[in-house]
């Protein structure tokens, strides 16, 4: 778009620059920047915003005003201060399907009792493969180099006895001690890395020439004592390809090195059997987990998707865009499996069982991959993940510490080993695995966020902004961290703060950030009582999403606005709300689907619609025949209409049955409501106090957050606990005293302090 769609508020687009409009002038002129491109465009070359991503000196200040204090702020009590699990988000249900998949799949109590054999052991044999220098190109024009350099990792790695660095690895550690790719196959850089990752052995190779035949030779020396143990040269026949001379030249690698023979169950296979015969797809598949490990999704799906453009026979390509987009693409990875080497088999048969539902041949894949290749870090580090999610948190620990001990660089194992020990209330061992991690990679972004999240996990809320600015200080794009810090500032109520962080997020992320940004504005606006605001954001960050085609997220805007219009006794408008939550997402996102019926259910039942309530809850008890997750949203919308109906007892068997299959926090919060309902005040005391000093995340669950100040209220004020009971109103009122709608919960709680106030 090439100009403004609203002159009116465009015309204050240099006031805005300047800082001169007021407050209310800010507001609006900001609502209509996610409107429009133009204008937000040029909000973008021009403003502090563009500064706040720069990195050196401008993240440097934008992360110091961040984390200085609000003058105005208000401040939480001790009990409001504590931040529990809610940056889990173990019950977020608007993730993309690919991720609300896999967990539905994996919570089973599966109860199997396999533990590892013995403690792996860290590899003796372990081998840098150093990037090949091409002196015939030095540009490396035709990605020879990388290609090479991969080629011969894969080939050497299928050997059982030795232990090859992978690329992903050699980058990182290249990049914590300040270099890049490009001067990788130096041979004092190289005896830097070797040492780095604890290796025995360094193989440098050379590209001597490409035409008319390609040459390429190698030499194999000794870390510890420079000793070269041999050199390599192998020159291509006539038709000869990159394939065929790393095949002649792995060959000669394979007997210079001093192992105990060759490998008696090596398969027997060319590297384009196990990989490709297209140099070029091979370069847009390596490029593709360079991304991935830059956690640059968006880039490393596009080269995924242009390596199969050359070969669709891939297979690889297909097992990361099953895990990164599409999980029905595993089917494709298992169909060429074939075509891999014996550990990638085995890895795309765990995804392929896991798509199924078998959690049990997951395992397998992975024991059996360990039985085969003892120093397998990855297979160790997968089989910690499946312990985590299927409930077995001991034995994901157990896996993770096998996978680090394998490789003392593996920084996936160390961040989830800090989050399993978190999970089992073990806070300073998960604080010294991370802190480990930290070591092993302090130039990266992503362990001070994880330690940001261990901290605000745990109430600690102070030390989380401090560790999520220090990510943001490192890499200014690891805008992740700019959501969660914004959040904290939610939950701190510095509102000015926390709407920064957001607008960065809606200028500057990806689809899904801008997306969230857009969101968690609308939730600062609804923390502050700006009902009507709120709305008409929530309009904007729909119609925004859905030309950005980031439709769950449209679709979990849909469910907050249905919120929002109940809590305003809005129920017809609620209801036609999540009806367009439901068709965005019917058919694609069962996880989503579960959620947005429940709620639906509710607000017929409060419309007196029992015919479609009736319809709907079938088709929803239909969805929970083979879904624990979709019985417990049933049991949920039971309780619901029971509670509706004064039925308090029916209602707490289901928000009880809820609560015990699925954590999510409306669960507990109706549970509660019914128990202080029926006078059942000190149960209904224990509900309220652990959503009070374990909140959800503030940007998901504003309204609970909220009201259940309220309600906790007057579960003090009829136990006659008057301090207490004034304590919450006066935190409830804190919220929406100024509320631009005046809501009888809000005239209701005047009313009770200041019957509380004369007791």
């Amino acid at each position: 778009m090439n100009r403004c769609i609203d002159k009116k508020h465009g015309d204050r687009l240099h006031a805005y620059e300047l800082g001169t409009l007021s407050e209310e002038d800010q507001v609006a002129f900001e609502q209509h920047l996610i409107e429009c491109p133009y204008c937000a465009g040029r909000v973008a070359a021009f403003s502090e915003v563009s500064r706040v991503i720069a990195h050196d000196k401008e993240i440097h200040e934008f992360t110091r005003v961040l984390a200085a204090p609000e003058n105005d702020a208000t401040s939480l009590d001790q009990r409001g201060a504590r931040t529990g699990n809610w940056l889990r988000k173990r019950w977020s249900l608007s993730l993309p399907l690919a991720a609300a998949a896999l967990v539905i799949m994996l919570l089973v109590d599966w109860q199997i009792d396999i533990k590892p054999a013995n403690e792996a052991k860290a590899a003796e044999n372990r081998m840098v493969v150093l990037y090949s220098a091409n002196l015939e190109d030095p540009g490396d024009s035709l990605h020879l180099g990388d290609i090479t350099t991969n080629l011969l990792i894969t080939r050497l790695a299928e050997s059982r006895t030795l232990q090859i660095t992978s690329c992903e690895r050699l980058l990182a550690v290249g990049a914590d001690l300040g270099y890049d790719k490009q001067v990788l196959h130096r041979a004092e850089i190289g005896l830097e890395l070797a040492q780095k990752v604890n290796a025995r052995w360094i193989l440098a190779g050379e590209i001597v020439r490409t035409e008319p035949s390609l040459v390429i030779t190698s030499r194999l020396s000794d870390v510890a004592t420079g000793d070269i143990l041999g050199t390599q040269r192998v020159e291509g026949k006539p038709g000869d390809d990159v394939f065929d001379v790393i095949d002649r030249l792995s060959i000669e690698i394979r007997q210079d090195l001093p192992l105990p023979g060759p490998d008696q169950d090596e398969r027997n296979l060319s590297i384009a059997e196990i990989t490709t015969r297209s140099p070029e797809a091979y370069h847009h598949y390596l490029e593709g987990v360079e991304y991935k490990t830059r956690f640059s999704a968006d880039r490393s799906i596009e080269e995924f998707r242009l390596a199969l453009e050359y070969d669709s026979t891939l297979a690889m390509a297909y097992f990361y865009l099953a895990t990164l987009e599409d999980p029905a693409l595993i089917r494709r990875a298992m169909a060429f499996s074939d075509r891999v080497s014996l550990r990638e088999k085995r890895h795309i048969e765990c995804s392929y069982a896991l798509a199924e539902g078998d959690t049990a041949s997951a395992i397998e894949s992975m024991l059996e991959l360990i039985e085969e290749y003892p120093l397998e870090a990855y297979a160790y580090w997968r089989l910690g993940k499946i312990y985590s999610l299927t409930g077995q948190p001991q034995l994901a620990i157990d896996y993770f510490e096998n996978a680090v001990t394998v490789d003392p660089g593996y920084r996936d194992a160390y961040n989830d080993l800090a989050y399993a020990y978190d999970a089992i209330g073990k806070r300073d061992q998960s604080i010294i695995a991370i802190s480990r991690y930290i070591e092993v990679a302090p130039g990266e972004a992503n362990p001070y966020d994880t330690r940001g999240d261990l901290y605000a996990n745990n109430g600690r809320v102070d030390e989380a902004i401090s560790s999520y600015t220090e990510a943001l200080s490192i890499d200014s794009s690891f805008l992740v961290s700019l959501g969660k810090l914004g959040g904290l500032y939610l939950l701190k109520r510095n509102y000015r703060q926390a709407d920064s962080c957001f607008r960065v997020l809606t200028l500057k992320g990806s689809y899904s950030e801008r997306a969230a940004g857009r969101r968690y504005l609308a939730v600062s606006a609804l923390l502050r009582g700006r009902f009507s605001q709120t709305l008409l954001m929530f309009d904007s960050a729909i119609s925004a999403d859905t030309l950005d085609s980031e439709y769950e997220s449209a679709a979990g805007n849909l469910l907050q606005k249905s919120l929002v219009l109940a809590e305003l006794d809005r129920f017809d408008e609620a209801k036609s709300t999540v009806s367009g939550s439901l068709r965005l997402v019917e058919g694609h996102s069962l996880c989503c689907e579960y959620l947005y019926r429940a709620f639906l259910i509710g607000y017929l039942e409060k419309q007196g619609d029992t015919a479609q309530t009736r319809r709907e809850m079938e088709a929803l008890r239909a969805l929970a025949l083979e879904k624990d997750t979709a019985l417990a949203f049933e049991w949920y919308a039971k309780g619901s209409v029971y509670f509706d109906h004064g039925n308090f007892e029916a209602a707490l068997e289901a928000f009880g049955e809820a609560s015990r299959l699925v954590d999510y926090p409306y669960f507990p919060f109706m549970l509660a409501r019914t128990y202080l309902e029926i006078g059942s005040l000190d149960k209904a005391a224990e509900q309220f106090e652990e959503l009070v000093a374990n909140p959800p995340d503030p940007r998901w669950a504003t309204l609970l957050n909220t009201k259940v100040h309220y309600y906790l209220g007057r579960t003090y004020e009829e136990s006659h606990w008057f301090d207490k009971a004034t304590r919450e109103y006066e935190t409830f009122l804190s919220f929406w005293e100024h509320a631009d709608i005046n809501l009888p919960s809000v005239i209701d709680a005047r009313n009770r302090l200041r019957a509380v106030t004369h007791n």
